[in-house]
């Protein structure tokens, strides 16, 4: 048996055995030509690309990442999405879809008011290019109850799903954001003078039958609606 040994690569010993010395020979000299491309292969780089390495290099170092690394994240998490539609056109999709599928009308109306206002506050942006610190101030909004906040979350949440399905994103943000704390409160009962007062002055706003039923017949407000 016949030994190359190629010394340490990447801090490991490396060593190839072949049956013949004319084969080891030859390995070896195809490492060593390898080994001179390597080492030669910096002094080609141009003076541009020496300097953007090395400022990379100081923003990436003192978090343990490599330029590699960094360029493979940049490609598989921005590059692959450069093309995808932005935040309108998925929401517009996503609100025909659901004509064409004949969702309840509520349904689409709820989806359009908040997905619209989600949409305008960055316009012609694309959903890969937000992160969880733009979604967290996004929702911080302190005019809106804990409620209001859960039911955006909740409604984007539905939008990144639906662009995950497309391969417009790789992964649904809102889904991590922690939803806040609404406290549960027991239903409140109209006493029999409140009851009236509702039905006496429910005409004038076209709200009678509204009233009437949701009084007596006990239905649900959207069964209602």
């Amino acid at each position: 048996m016949y030994m190359v040994d190629l010394g340490l690569v990447e801090g490991k010993r490396q060593r190839r055995t072949f049956k013949t010395k004319q084969e080891a020979e030859t390995y070896a000299e195809q490492a060593r030509v390898a080994r001179q491309n390597e080492g030669t292969a910096a002094f080609s780089i141009s003076t541009a690309l020496r300097l953007d390495a090395t400022k990379a290099n100081q923003i990436l170092s003192p978090h343990g990442v490599t330029l590699t690394e960094a360029a493979s994240y940049f490609l598989k998490h921005v590059i692959d999405y450069r093309n995808a539609p932005s935040i309108q056109e998925i929401v517009d999709r996503m609100l025909a879809e659901g004509k064409t599928n004949q969702r309840r009308e509520r349904t689409i109306s709820d989806l359009r008011g908040r997905l619209n206002a989600f949409a305008d506050d960055f316009p012609n942006r694309r959903l890969s290019e937000l992160t969880v610190e733009d979604l967290t101030e996004w929702i911080s909004d302190d005019e809106w109850s804990p409620r209001s906040k859960i039911n955006y979350l909740t409604k984007i949440s539905q939008l990144y799903n639906y662009a995950q399905k497309h391969k417009w994103v790789d992964a649904n943000l809102a889904a991590g954001i922690n939803r806040p704390t609404v406290e549960d409160k027991e239903p409140g009962i109209f006493t029999v003078d409140q009851a009236k007062a509702l039905l006496t002055n429910a005409g004038q706003f076209g709200l009678l039958p509204y009233i009437a039923i949701g009084l007596f017949a006990g239905l649900r407000s959207a069964e209602l609606m």
